[in-house]
């Protein structure tokens, strides 16, 4: 898959432009603060219609503007698709060749985006709803279907909570039924999924690193049950202590990954850079396993995550990413170890949101 051209208006503090991407390495590079991060938030937005550093893609907006739209022209697979998304302070929209696209199932089936960054060792660091939002990621690259599943076990999941917490046993009755077809199904494809990451990301420490020993990775659930009718015999048993916590206490919303290296708990024994490389091969092994199991290509952005590792780790990520068909990075501008690694690279330039630079100038 491959983002050929990008156009945004209104987009943080990005000043309105077209940009080719028809490359297999875009480099972004500028100081921090002039919008770097903001042109790969724009292009995750414009295939996905979500941004991956807030909840709410109006915060995306610019603060005087009351609209953003972007348009991108993707080829995937050989097929071509013109992208056009609309965010507004009230609504949001995308267009694929002209067709509305309603539902993220729908949208996860055509486009796919990881995202390398800084905050990724909250996967490891932070507490569960980091890790689950990684599963749900992973999950929903692979299977698109469940991108409308989890959502609509978090609309029932918040109404569920609303009538334990007003008591209404009648209305209990009729979302557990609910809740438990799909929490169910959600838990099982995470059950499912959790060995293959484990080989996947060992076959990284192994491969690319060359690290010894063996990494666990261990789904912690509340609710290891065996089909729907168990889950909603679950959750019925379950009512006195939802009463008293006033919430749904079972489901995969409590769901958490525990890893261990050797049989040692990682986020209590290893250091802040172990923590960071364990989190870039996390991420890898997300890409890898979008790549063989969807059948395509993501698209790979890269947000300032090589400045923390050594020169030797640096390179190897590099090169380990240049066997997808394109990845996105940002560099500070002293950065300039990538520029002799592959012939197929645009540079730009990001000052105080204008882009500048290629094609072929750099």
């Amino acid at each position: 898959m491959k983002v050929k051209s990008i156009g945004f208006r209104n987009f943080r503090n990005l000043n309105e432009s077209v940009v080719s991407t028809d490359a297999k390495v875009i480099v972004v590079e500028g100081r921090n603060g002039v919008g770097k991060t903001s042109f790969l938030e724009c292009v995750y937005s414009s295939l996905l219609l979500s941004s991956f550093r807030t909840s709410r893609l109006s915060d995306a907006i610019r603060h005087d503007a009351p609209y953003c739209q972007m348009r991108c022209s993707v080829n995937k697979n050989g097929s071509q698709y013109e992208v056009f998304a609309y965010c507004d302070r009230d609504r949001k929209t995308i267009k694929v060749n002209d067709e509305s696209i309603t539902g993220y199932g729908k949208l996860f089936s055509l486009f796919s985006a990881a995202v390398m960054s800084y905050d990724d060792k909250k996967i490891i660091s932070s507490g569960p709803e980091e890790r689950r939002r990684y599963v749900n990621q992973l999950s929903c690259f692979i299977d698109a279907g469940l991108a409308d599943a989890i959502r609509s076990y978090s609309a029932i999941l918040r109404e569920r909570n609303k009538a334990v917490k007003e008591k209404r046993a009648d209305v209990l009755d009729a979302l557990d039924e609910k809740i438990a077809s799909i929490g169910f199904r959600i838990v099982d494809e995470r059950r499912k999924l959790i060995p293959f990451l484990e080989e996947y990301v060992n076959g990284i420490c192994r491969n690319v690193f060359s690290i010894p020993g063996k990494l666990g990775i261990e789904l912690k659930s509340n609710c290891d049950v065996v089909d729907a009718m168990e889950y909603d015999r679950l959750l019925k048993y379950s009512r006195p202590k939802d009463d008293v916590l006033a919430c749904t206490s079972i489901g995969p919303h409590r769901d958490d990954l525990i890893f261990r290296y050797e049989g040692r708990l990682v986020r209590d024994e290893f250091s802040t850079g172990q923590i960071r490389l364990l989190s870039i091969m996390l991420k890898l092994a997300l890409i890898d396993m979008i790549s063989d199991m969807a059948g395509y290509s993501p698209i790979v952005l890269v947000d300032d995550v090589l400045l923390e590792l050594d020169e030797e780790k640096k390179h190897l990520v590099f090169q380990y990413l240049l066997k997808y068909r394109q990845v996105f990075y940002t560099f500070l501008p002293q950065e300039s170890f990538y520029r002799d690694y592959c012939d197929d690279m645009l540079v730009y330039e990001i000052k105080d949101g204008r882009i500048g630079g290629d094609e072929n100038g750099r």
